[in-house]
Formats: structure tokens, C-alpha cells, sequence
């Protein structure tokens, strides 16, 4: 196999772990930050759950139609 031991094995989901884990937190760092940031700055820009989910549940309309 790829892997020459349980610990390789074990190593290798560890990292994979910690990889994803600092792209999520660069992703807060960067993209949730600005967005909170750009709220903050002009609350009139805040959407409702109501609009949120009306706008979710077209998405996924439009995904089904396209399958």
C-alpha cells in the first residue's frame, strides 16, 4: 500500500486535519473578516434569514433543474 505502517496512516490523516483546519481559519481571517467588516461599516447591507433562505432554497431549485 501507499503507506508502510498504522502510524504513516495516522500521520497522514493528522495532516490532512491541520490543512484543512488553517485553510478554514485563513479563510475566516480573510473573506469573513472583510464581510463582517464591510456589515459593520454600513449595517444597511445586513439580509434578513427570510431573504437568506429564499435565496438558498432558488439556488438549489436551479441545481436540481440543471441535473
Amino acid at each position: 500500500g501507499e503507506y508502510a505502517t498504522e502510524s504513516d496512516v495516522a500521520l497522514a490523516g493528522l495532516r490532512l486535519l491541520l490543512d484543512r483546519e488553517s485553510a478554514f481559519d485563513d479563510w475566516l481571517r480573510t473573506d469573513v473578516a472583510a464581510a463582517f467588516d464591510k456589515l459593520k461599516s454600513d449595517p444597511s447591507r445586513a439580509v434578513g434569514a427570510n431573504v437568506v433562505q429564499s435565496r438558498l432554497a432558488g439556488r438549489r431549485k436551479r441545481m436540481q433543474v440543471r441535473r
